[in-house]
Order: C-alpha cells, then structure tokens, then sequence
C-alpha cells in the first residue's frame, strides 16, 4: 500500500534527505561544443560504488560471495571494435535484430588507453549539463530525464550511514574497477518505470531512518570527446580489446544479479528490504549498516517512462533492482 505523497512530504521521515554521425563529416567548430560527431560514452549499471580520491574517480564492481551470482562484464558493439587488429575471444554474445553485443567478464583494473598503451587523456574537457543540486527526496517532475542528474539519487553513503569512511584496502573488495577522471559522473533515470517513482529509506539498527530519497541504478560517465576518428584499448585486466570511436559510441557496463526465468521481480510493498543493498558496506569501515527499506512512491508507474535502455540491459538483468553507491571523498 503506497502512503499519501502529500502527507508524506509533511512528516519528519521526508526531512531526512541528503540527494553516430558518419565518419569522415569533420570536426566541430569551436563554439559547437553541446554536439559532436565521435564521443564515447559509459553506462554503467547496477551495484557499482562510485569513489572519489583527489583528481580519480573509481567505478568499482563488487565481490559477494553470499550474493546472487552477478554479471560483471563490459559490452562491445561489434562495430566498433577494430578488426585491424587483434580482438580478443568475447566471454559472451548478445544479438538483436540489428546488432551483435561482444562481451568481455571485468577483472582486476580497467582502462581506457591509446594505442600506444598510455592512458587516454583529452585535451578537451567533456561537455556535460550541469547537475542538479538540491535535496529533494526525488525529482520534480519524476518524468523529467534532467532532474535526474543529481548525486542525491545514487545512494549517499555518508548519509545512509554516518561518518563512515572507505578502507584503505578497498579494491580488494571489487571483483574490478574502472580509473576515470572524477566530476564526470552522471545519474540518470532507471529503466523500469516502478524503479523511477520508487522512494526508499534507509534505517539503523535501532530502527531509526537515515536517510530518504529516490534511487538509481543506471549512471553515465559522458563524454570522450573527439575531433576525429579515434583508435583506443579497452584494456580489462589483462585483455586489451581494440577499439574504434567512429561516431557516438556508448559502452554498457553491467554489475548485476543474473536475469532468471521467471524473471526475480516482485511488486514492491511497504517495509519491504533490498537486503543485497548492504553489500555496499564491504568497502567502508567505522560504518553503522542501515537497512534499505521501500516507503512510498512518488507517481503512479503507469504514468510515467524509464529509460530507454541498451538491449543489454534489458536481456541480462532489468528484472531485478540492485542500485550502487557513492561514499565520501577520499582526500
């Protein structure tokens, strides 16, 4: 049963909150910086945990042992890898009616690198929209793919629990992590239109709320830029898998229980726990574990759209919602 959204937003518990271009068309003029026609863009989706330490950002796919199996894995369109050279035998396929997806299983560190194995770095900064900010428990319009773009909506560790801090030895908590450059990072709306009106709470041990606040799962890290064609290595772990920007390319990045037949998803139901949620606190230490509980909803689903998401996700593991998180920064 879903509370009353205009009283809920009254009561104490809502205070709680924290928050392709064909190639060849040539390079854009200096003052067309909102478009281009080579970028490459990340998606990454499911139970990563977004750290931030000085100038790097890590996208880290966890370990969970007492979890649900987990794909942890990278997808190439089959176009964009380049057959000029080397690629390396896929651990997985998946085909639609107009593409091939490559698939490659994450491990150890994951970068994106030049062909001459040095780490990529552009001169050109990414062009991202401005974050929203405020702490609003979600966002106004709900519908709205911009409101969206606010930190708030990826779990806030700091809030959820506290005065926590990430281990020292925190990568030996993720079966891999991504290396970017931090600031780029941004929310988007989830997929599944229960997930985007979906409002949850976070409660201690005593059973105290911590925190309160719509949530995501699917996050973007826009955009490589490029003033032309570009050739690059995927580099997971040790498998280089070459690469070729030749127009708008996006790379989904999946860290998510493996999609079952019937499908996992239940309706969600007040008081109702995302027990995996808590796997999250593996990398933090003087942390207090709260629990992530379902309170309310902001709209009605049916009225509403999520994400038009990569067939990957949609194929691997939409029916099931394992949101990450961001802890605080590193200094």
């Amino acid at each position: 049963m879903n509370l009353d959204r205009r009283e809920f937003v009254s009561t104490g518990l809502a205070a709680i909150t924290a928050a392709a271009s064909p190639l060849g068309q040539g390079a854009k003029k200096p003052n067309e910086t909102a478009e281009t026609d080579f970028s490459l863009e990340l998606m990454f989706k499911g139970q990563f945990v977004y750290i931030t330490e000085g100038e790097r950002l890590y996208a880290c796919c966890l370990k969970g042992e007492s979890h649900p199996n987990h794909i942890a894995r990278v997808y190439v369109d089959e176009a964009t890898l380049d057959r000029s050279r080397t690629v390396p035998k896929p651990d997985h396929q998946i085909r639609d009616r107009d593409n091939v997806w490559s698939g490659w299983n994450l491990d150890d560190h994951v970068r994106l690198l030049q062909v001459d194995s040095t780490p990529l770095r552009l001169a050109k900064p990414a062009v991202v929209a401005n974050s929203v900010t405020g702490d609003a428990p979600w966002p106004t319009p709900v519908n709205d793919d911009a409101k969206w773009n606010n930190h708030a909506y990826i779990p806030q560790l700091a809030s959820i629990s506290p005065q926590c801090q990430v281990k020292t030895a925190w990568k030996q908590e993720c079966k891999s992590y991504w290396e970017l450059d931090a600031t780029k990072l941004r929310p988007r709306k989830p997929c599944t239109p229960e997930d985007v009106v979906s409002v949850w709470t976070w409660r201690d041990m005593n059973g105290n709320a911590t925190h309160l606040s719509a949530v995501t799962d699917l996050v973007s890290y826009p955009l490589f830029i490029f003033q032309m064609a570009a050739k690059l290595i995927l580099q997971v772990g040790k498998i280089g898998i070459p690469i070729i920007v030749n127009g708008k390319i996006e790379l989904p990045i999946v860290c998510a229980p493996q999609r079952t037949s019937p499908p996992a998803r239940v309706a969600y139901r007040a008081a109702m726990r995302l027990g995996h949620f808590e796997n999250i606190y593996r990398v933090l230490q003087n942390h207090k574990p709260a629990a992530m509980e379902f309170v309310t909803t902001s709209a009605d689903p049916s009225t509403v759209q999520g994400t038009k998401c990569n067939i990957v996700f949609h194929t691997l593991d939409d029916d099931i919602f394992c949101p990450g998180g961001e802890p605080p920064p590193i200094p």
